[in-house]
């Protein structure tokens, strides 16, 4: 069966844009959305794929990990994240670095899911020649996706002669059917992003949308690898539109849900609420879990009721100041 990792970086957390992220935190620096995603992404794993699934962070991160009581969730944790040299790399703007520490270290195939992420359906597994992936994106925002000839770079940096032509690749999961493929994109991706951290004009996250979404398919291209997504949907980035039917069937990603809460707070309560009621239809095991290791606290007594087919009180769907101390 074939082995799955979650990557958690404490580093991009303690960047100086970390930090105003922190802050939309709970008080403990935890968001209860990404808690609930995290052990509905291990307990979706499990169930459609049946494999083992194991943590790759720093020490920082597994501390926090194991306070929260996360760690006995995975099945190995690998501490490799300590070895990026944040003087090298830049991790407010290479948050998915750690990412890059795991694919260089490839020696079997393997999948990468994000934290914000989980299954609502097996995949197809790729074989030995493909890579699959979440979805397109199309590389139609030069904000986001400019040129790659025209991206920031580090002085005597070299671009790597490859065909960058067409989509990029959603990576909230990734899954290599030849590590040789997700080696030479760790090695590839630390290659650009060492030393290129300097202040840019365009999208904060150009840079690292190159290094983790863009090389990936440019690589697989030159190693005869078909990029294969398991949701047909594609995001166009100039748009903001999605294109073809709804795949919500197939996987549940919160990246764009929670970008929302920064100018909206009050959403948060609500889209807890969401992510918890579906954690309790479908992975009841993991509903179990969570409600066990959370505090009392208004939230723990809403996944009760749920997990006991009982109504919960209106304020804990509305009042997303009862979120705040809950993890």
């Amino acid at each position: 069966m074939t082995t799955a990792y979650h990557v958690r970086w404490s580093a991009p957390a303690h960047s100086k844009i970390g930090q105003t992220q922190l802050a939309q935190h709970s008080r403990r620096g935890f968001p209860l959305d990404e808690l609930t995603t995290i052990v509905h992404g291990v307990k979706s794993w499990q169930a459609f794929h049946g494999g083992e699934i194991e943590l790759v962070t720093d020490r920082l991160g597994g501390e926090l990990m194991e306070r929260i009581g996360l760690i006995e969730l995975y099945d190995r944790v690998h501490t490799w994240l300590d070895e990026i040299d944040t003087t090298v790399i830049d991790p407010s703007i290479y948050f998915s670095a750690g990412k890059f520490e795991l694919f260089r270290r490839a020696q079997e195939p393997f999948v990468v899911m994000d934290t914000d992420f989980y299954l609502r359906s097996d995949i197809v597994p790729p074989n030995e020649q493909e890579f699959v992936f979440t979805h397109w994106e199309r590389t139609t925002s030069p904000d986001i996706y400019p040129d790659p000839h025209e991206l920031p770079m580090a002085a005597g940096y070299i671009l790597p002669d490859l065909n960058y032509e067409g989509p990029a690749s959603n990576m909230s999961l990734a899954w290599f059917g030849d590590p040789a493929h997700a080696r030479a994109l760790g090695e590839s991706a630390f290659a650009f992003a060492e030393n290129n951290g300097a202040d840019a004009p365009g999208h904060r996250i150009q840079r690292a949308a190159f290094a983790e979404q863009r090389l990936v398919v440019a690589l697989a291209r030159d190693l005869g690898i078909e990029a294969r997504p398991f949701s047909p949907r594609i995001w166009d980035t100039a748009t903001g539109l999605w294109e073809g039917p709804t795949e919500a069937d197939r996987y549940h990603h919160t990246w764009f849900q929670k970008s929302w809460f920064i100018t909206f707070p009050e959403l948060r309560a609500s889209y807890c609420h969401y992510l918890i009621r579906d954690l309790c239809q479908r992975q009841p095991e993991g509903a179990e879990w969570l409600a066990e290791h959370l505090p009392s606290s208004p939230v723990r007594d809403s996944l009760h009721a749920l997990l006991d087919g009982m109504p919960i009180p209106h304020e804990i769907i509305t009042d997303w100041r009862l979120l705040e101390g809950a993890v």
